[in-house]
This record gives structure tokens, C-alpha cells and sequence, in this order.
């Protein structure tokens, strides 16, 4: 039999599957790519509540029992797992229709959806939600509050598109269709059509979430189905990136750094003023001004992460029931009152994780069953997790915990464990595990993923633990005794020595904060001196009173008559898109269509000006075709505006992911060509000009298709060498993420990346976080794939130009040179 073959090899993997033979290594089908090989080999394993099937096995011990799993969620009492051909399953409790099917009776294994492929898929206690590669929303299972976000509080039994959240807002194909109510993804698997049943009876601490499902229980079998179709929320270039459910509510994350929530809101989890429950998406607008890079949900409260690393938190946090009605900032300090660079948190029943950028885990919270990993009953400020390596992920469900370490070996946890869902047997007098403990060594692990009370594992090892039940059953009683004494003994030795590690801690402590008050001395001394040269260098746009209100307005010098544009004599259309702290509006000024940059007077502060005058000194001296025209600025207060080109494609990024626009490679090669020529034109200054932010975003397309290379926010000239960690993780440079010195082949680096996206017409790095991204480009040298049907000029290219040696980039005259000469036949 040939190895090669495939039908033949799919045979003997399914011969050897049915024996419970795990197929050796020199079994691999090689008809697959390895991507696919790899997506085949990754194991799923699991351990802890299993009353509803939850777990995929019978098997107490924990041994992987699905092969070729992609991605994969937990709810309370189910699991919804994406495979390697791009099918949905679900396992567990379907009482709400959470598993995605109407019937009980449904065969195991049958794929819930199908024929798309999937990049998200998200649990909540009773619900679950699904982003599909084209930026498509479905949600099904519990609706009793509105957490599926579909205009009704009827439970909806399959996979259904969230009409609020169609991609590319009124421009999607589907928006323009004239529907009555929701439209279904019906599955391929249709059981009998049955009435949802009421929620079972479970414990809760918060009374008055869990009392209001049991009293609405047999309401919602009355409920009809809402027929209003909901309004579309996103805009034409935005689609969502992040989902993420709690118990009883939902947030989404867009592109366009908004987010929206729906579901419970009588616990201010929704981050709105108002304490009400909602059935449709509704932006949170006090999150407006940030860019938030990461969402996250608990049983009855809120969070997210917002540029730089900081954290926010709103909804019910305590057993008392305090609420925190709108987005409050969480400081995360270190022993040295420094702020911590938050990359991932995560939330449970009463309590927070947060994960910094140095591979420390914090909590914050209540800590009844030891789910904070510290001693105190009660943090209401976060403290450090004791007792663990640099952790790359975690993970909570309602009160336990989980960590990876960042060698992707080891896995921690803590907290409850009645059900087993930390070591794998329950706890015994059901206590919980109060510091973190090694659970499990699994090399190679790829996820983790918590449950309410049941934990998933990803890894492409192979591994079979073996759970002695009776471990500590048989044992003397006098050598019970030697042990406890023993253990008491080195439980002195160590008390003396952690004495001794705190007396060399401390004086450690004071000698820096020492040489921090001299460095603060030095630094204050030369402030004046500091204040002079901003002076000197700043340009004509120069605001000389930063401090911004109705009695001391924003002053500024006057520059030449052309550039200086009344904003009285503009005209706003129509919003673009909006920002952190700006807005953009197609206007009309002296007849002529143009873009204007709105900035924010509401909380703006001295950075953000600086950034309004360094993007209007850079744009100022910038004049190029494939540089987006800079018209003149408004600097009167309170209306600070750039006024530019307009440019009527809008983003590269938007007309890359929007596949109803058919791009030829010829196409593609005029594109790339030109953007290469606006960076060449930037880097031929002397010094030269870097950019620093190159990204699709960062490119717009006029009518002509003509690209043309905008937002000079964070440009800067090379008169120094660069250290500075700007841009954005998926465009990245590895000397960059370093915090190295780097030069404009930075630029090139980030180049190569908008090569592979106009290549692939996706997101790169998608569904991966930034501190995955960036880990994984710095340390094991990871590009996104480049799709076969690429030319292979157009492939070589990309390479050379995100190669890991800076000196090895090939520079923008020589990339301009290469596409010159590419040649593609037409229409292809």
C-alpha cells in the first residue's frame, strides 16, 4: 500500500483508530501540507465534571480523545470544538439548544455547522457565539436575557446570524437583502423541533442572577419570536475581532476599536449607565476614547484591556453586591509601585486574572475556594500569584484556575478542584488548592481553556496520565505521622530562610529606591533645560497652553494663510470611521470633497496634542502621489482638525478583506508598487523618514485604485537611532519587539507583512494574541503561511523582505524595482 495515497491512508488511520492504537509517526499522510499535518496531530484532552458528556470520554483518565482539534470553548455543562475540516461540534447538556441542534436524540459527532471556515468560537454559561473568516457572527443556545444579541429573548436551538453585527456594516450583501426577521443557518442534522426547557437548578453566590433564571424558567417557553430585524451597528470598513460570553451577558470588539455588549445589565456588566437588560448590541461609549486591545467577561461582570497595558473593570465584583456602574481603571503595581503592562486577563464568579508582560500572573477578588492563589479571603486590589514560572497563558472557570508555562510545557493551577477540574480527581472534604501546584507536564501545548467546572488541553503530544484513585487510602499511619513531622521540620527550615530572603530583599529595595531619588533629583534638575530645546524644535503648529478649558483657550503661532483653514468653511458629510480620541468625516470645503480628522476636546491631554502637531509638521513638508495630500489644519480650539485628500476606496485593509471586490495579481502588483513608492519617498530624506506604523490601515485607495501611504502620527526622522516599541504587534519588526536599535529596514520588515495580507486577502496572525505574536516572531522565528496560488516572484519578495537580519532586507528602491519587472497574465 502506498503511503501517498490518500483515500488508502485515511483507511489505515481509521482501521488503527478502531483498535485505540495510537498510529506511529512514519503513518503520516504526506498528500497533506504540513499546516494540515499539524492541525491532524493536535490532541484534545480534558478532565473534571462530566454528568452531561461534556468531557467527549467515559475514560477517568486523562488521555487525549478527539484528534485534529483547531479550536475549542466550555461552557457550564457543555463543549463546542472546531476540527481540522472546519466543522462545529458540540458535547454535553443541550437543554437550551446550546450544543447548536433542536433534537436530544442527536448522534454524537455530527457537525453542527459546516463549509465555512471558523475563527472563533466562544462559550457562556448556557450560550455560545462563532466568528466566521468572512467576520460573520452566529449565536445560539440560552436567550433569556438577550445575550445572543438577536433582538429577542426567544432561545434559538442552531447556529444564527447576528444581522446587528454583519461585516462591512450596510455594504454587506446580506444587509441589502430584504429579510423579515433573523435569517438561520439551518445545520445539516435538523432533529424535531421542540420548546426550550427552563434552566435547571445550580448554585450561584450571586442571589439574584441565578433566583431571576429559576422565576423565569417557564416564561420563556411563552415568549414569541421577536420579528423586528435588528439594526446594523458596524460601518462600511469595520467587522468584528473579539468575542467574548459571560454567564448571562456578551462583548464584541471591532476593528474599529469600538465595543459593543448586550444581555444582563441590572449587574452594570454591560458598561452602560443604565442598569438594563438588552436584547441587541449596544456600544459601550465610555470606552470610546481607548484603544481597547483585549475584551473579557465573568459570571456578572466586565473587563477589558486598553493600549499600553491597562486594565479596566464594571458590573458586580463582590459578594455584597457593590457595583461598579462604568469602566473603572485597575492599577496593577509592582513591589516598586511601577504600573504593569497587562497582556491577557481573565474572569471567574467573584475574581480577576491579569497577566503581565513579564509572564507574572495577578488576582483580584474574593478567594473562597483559593481561586486567587494567595492567602487573603479578599483582595480588592491585585496581588501577585506566588509560586509559579513565567506563564505564557491562563485560564479560569468559576473558581478555579489554570496556567501554561512559557516553555509551553507545564501546567499550574488553583482553586476549587470539588469536581476535579484541577488535578483530575475531586478534592478531599472538598477543600480547594490554595497555591499554585504543577498538575500536569504536556510538552508541546498549544491552548487551555476553562469550563465552569471542567478543564480542555491542547497539545500535539501524545500523553496518557494515569489517575490513582486510592493514592493515599493504604497507607501506615505511623508513616502518615513521620511524614507530617517531617514536613513540619522543613517547614521551619524554610520560615528561617524566607526570614533571611526578606532582611536581603529589603535592603535591596532601599538601595534602589535611593539611586531612584537621586536619578529623580537629576532629572529634575535639568527640566528647564529639557523645556527649552521642545521649545526650539517645535514646528509653526506649536500650542503654547496645553491645558485645555473654556477659560484658558488652546493658543497658537499663525503659519502661512494657505495652510490655515477655518473650520467654518467646512462642511461635514458623512463619518468615516472613528478612532481613539479622533473621528474622520467626509466634508466638503471650497466645493471639494475632503477627508477632515476630527480630534477630541473631552479628555484630551498634552500627548494628544502632541500628537495632533507632530502629524501636522510631518504631513506639512510631505508632497508625493502616493502621499495622502495635506490640505491645511484647523488650530483654533475647540475644533483641532487635519483637513486631507479624500480618498474614496478607503483602507487597503477594507478592500483586501472585502472578497466581493475581485482583485486580479496584476491588481495586486500596482497596489504594492505604489505603496512601496510613498515609504521610498519618506526614507530618501536625509536623514531618513520612518514611518513606524506601516500597516493596511495605514493605506488608502482613491478612486484610480491608486495607494497612497497616511497617518504620519508616530513618524519620525532618523537623526537618532530608534528604541522606541511603536506600531502594532502583527506588522512588527523582531529588533522592534526587542526594544533594539532598528533603522528604516523596520519599515521593510513591516512591508513584507502587507505583501503576505494583499496576498492572502486576510488578517495576519489571526486569532493569535499580541504577546503570542510577538513571542513566537522573536523567539521561534514565525511568519504567517503564504498561500500556495501566490506567484512565486511575488512570494520570494515577501520573504526577503520579513527576513530576520535587518541587513538582508532588500531596500525600497529595490523593492520598487522588483515589481516593476513582475509580470502576470491578465485577468488572473
Amino acid at each position: 500500500m502506498k503511503l501517498n495515497d490518500l483515500t488508502e491512508s485515511r483507511k489505515m488511520l481509521k482501521q488503527l483508530k478502531e483498535k485505540d492504537v495510537r498510529p506511529p509517526r512514519s503513518y503520516s499522510d504526506f498528500s497533506k501540507s504540513p499546516k494540515q499535518l499539524q492541525l491532524d496531530t493536535i490532541q484534545l484532552y480534558s478532565w473534571g465534571l462530566n454528568t452531561c458528556g461534556q468531557l467527549l470520554k467515559t475514560n477517568k483518565n486523562i488521555i487525549p480523545h478527539y484528534q485534529g482539534v483547531q479550536l475549542c470553548s466550555a461552557g457550564e455543562n457543555h463543549t463546542i470544538i472546531v476540527n481540522n475540516k472546519n466543522e462545529v461540534l458540540g458535547f454535553g447538556d443541550n437543554q437550551f439548544g446550546q450544543l447548536g441542534y433542536e433534537s436530544n436524540t442527536q448522534p454524537k459527532l455530527t457537525p453542527i455547522f459546516k463549509d465555512q471556515r471558523i475563527t472563533s468560537v466562544v462559550c457562556g454559561a448556557e450560550h455560545t457565539f462563532m466568528l466566521t473568516a468572512k467576520g460573520e457572527v452566529y449565536s445560539w443556545g440560552l436567550n433569556l436575557k438577550g445575550q445572543l444579541g438577536l433582538g429577542s429573548f426567544e432561545n434559538a436551538l442552531q447556529p444564527t446570524l447576528v444581522y446587528g453585527l454583519l461585516p462591512f456594516g450596510t455594504s454587506n450583501s446580506k444587509a441589502r437583502e430584504q429579510q423579515v426577521g433573523h435569517k438561520r443557518m439551518k445545520s445539516t442534522n435538523e432533529g424535531d423541533s421542540s420548546t426550550s426547557p427552563g434552566l435547571k437548578e445550580r448554585s450561584s453566590s450571586i442571589d439574584n442572577v441565578m433566583e431571576q433564571i429559576v422565576m423565569m424558567k417557564e416564561k420563556i417557553k411563552q415568549k414569541n419570536p421577536n420579528e423586528i430585524q435588528c439594526q446594523i451597528l458596524l460601518q462600511n470598513d469595520e467587522a468584528v475581532q473579539q468575542i467574548s460570553c459571560g454567564a448571562l451577558h456578551t462583548l464584541i470588539l471591532t476593528n474599529k476599536n469600538r465595543v459593543f455588549s448586550c444581555g444582563f445589565g441590572e449587574s452594570y456588566a454591560l458598561g452602560h449607565p443604565e442598569n438594563q437588560t438588552l436584547n441587541e448590541f449596544k456600544q459601550i461609549s465610555n470606552l470610546q476614547h481607548y484603544k481597547v486591545d483585549k475584551i473579557c467577561c465573568g459570571l456578572a461582570h466586565s473587563g477589558c484591556i486598553v493600549e499600553g497595558g491597562r486594565t479596566f473593570i464594571w458590573g458586580i465584583c463582590k459578594s455584597n453586591k457593590d457595583h461598579i456602574k462604568l469602566p473603572q481603571q485597575i492599577k496593577i503595581l509592582d513591589e516598586l509601585n511601577s504600573q504593569q503592562c497587562v497582556l491577557d486577563m481573565k474572569m471567574g464568579e467573584m475574581f480577576t486574572l491579569f497577566l503581565n508582560s513579564k509572564g507574572e500572573v495577578y488576582s483580584m477578588g474574593e478567594n473562597i475556594q483559593g481561586q486567587l492563589g494567595i492567602e487573603q479571603t479578599y483582595a480588592d486590589v491585585p496581588y501577585k500569584v506566588l509560586g509559579l514560572p513565567l506563564i505564557s497563558q491562563i485560564s479560569s472557570g468559576r473558581n478555579h484556575c489554570v496556567a501554561l508555562s512559557a516553555d509551553y510545557k507545564q501546567v499550574f493551577g488553583w482553586g476549587s478542584n470539588i469536581y476535579g477540574q484541577l488535578t483530575g480527581q475531586p478534592s478531599v472534604n472538598c477543600k480547594g488548592i490554595i497555591s499554585p501546584k504543577l498538575l500536569f507536564t504536556v510538552p508541546e501545548t498549544q491552548k487551555i481553556v476553562c469550563g465552569n467546572f471542567h478543564t480542555l488541553l491542547l497539545s500535539s503530544s501524545f500523553l496518557e496520565i494515569i489517575l490513582d484513585e486510592n493514592q493515599n487510602s493504604h497507607k501506615d499511619p505511623d508513616k502518615l505521622s513521620e511524614e507530617v513531622e517531617k514536613c513540619k521540620n522543613e517547614q521551619e527550615i524554610l520560615k528561617q530562610q524566607n526570614i533571611q530572603l526578606q532582611q536581603k530583599y529589603d535592603r535591596m529595595k532601599n538601595e534602589i529606591l535611593q539611586k531612584k531619588k537621586v536619578k529623580d533629583q537629576k532629572v529634575q534638575t535639568n527640566e528647564s533645560y529639557i523645556q527649552r530645546q521642545i521649545k526650539k524644535q517645535q514646528s509653526k503648529f506649536d500650542i503654547s497652553a496645553l491645558e485645555i478649558s473654556p477659560e484658558r483657550p488652546i493658543k497658537h503661532r499663525i503659519f502661512q494663510s494657505s495652510l490655515d483653514i477655518d473650520f467654518n468653511d467646512i462642511m461635514l458629510e458623512k463619518q468615516i470611521s472613528e478612532g481613539g480620541y479622533g473621528v474622520i468625516y467626509r466634508a466638503k470645503w471650497r466645493e471639494t470633497t475632503v477627508a477632515v480628522k476630527m480630534f477630541k476636546i473631552d479628555g484630551m491631554n498634552e500627548n494628544h496634542i502632541r500628537d495632533f502637531l507632530s502629524e501636522c509638521h510631518a504631513m506639512e513638508a510631505l508632497r508625493h502621489p502616493n502621499i495622502v495630500m495635506f490640505l491645511g489644519a484647523c488650530t483654533k480650539p475647540p475644533n483641532l482638525a487635519i483637513v486631507l485628500e479624500y480618498c474614496q476606496r478607503g483602507s487597503l485593509w477594507q478592500v483586501i478583506q472585502n472578497h466581493d471586490i475581485h482583485l486580479t495579481w496584476e491588481d495586486r502588483r500596482k497596489m504594492s508598487l505604489d505603496a512601496a513608492k510613498g515609504v521610498l519617498y519618506l526614507h530618501s530624506f536625509n536623514p531618513p523618514i520612518l514611518h513606524r506604523d506601516l500597516k493596511s490601515l495605514n493605506l488608502l485607495l482613491d478612486e484610480a485604485f491608486r495607494t497612497k501611504l497616511a497617518d504620519f502620527g508616530w513618524t519620525r526622522t532618523l537623526s537618532n537611532y530608534m528604541t522606541s516599541k511603536i506600531g502594532t504587534y502583527q506588522w512588527m519588526a523582531p529588533e522592534v519587539i526587542a526594544g533594539q536599535i532598528y533603522t528604516e529596514k523596520a519599515d521593510v520588515f513591516s512591508f513584507g507583512i502587507i505583501l503576505w495580507e494583499i496576498a492572502a486577502r486576510e488578517p495576519p496572525y489571526r486569532n493569535i494574541t499580541g504577546l503570542q505574536v510577538s513571542l513566537d516572531v522573536l523567539n521561534n522565528d514565525f511568519r504567517p503561511t503564504i498561500p500556495k496560488k501566490t506567484p512565486e516572484v511575488f512570494a520570494r519578495l515577501t520573504k526577503r523582505c520579513w527576513d530576520r537580519d535587518p541587513e538582508k532586507r532588500p531596500s525600497f528602491k529595490e523593492i520598487i524595482k522588483e515589481l516593476e519587472m513582475m509580470k502576470f497574465p491578465p485577468g488572473i
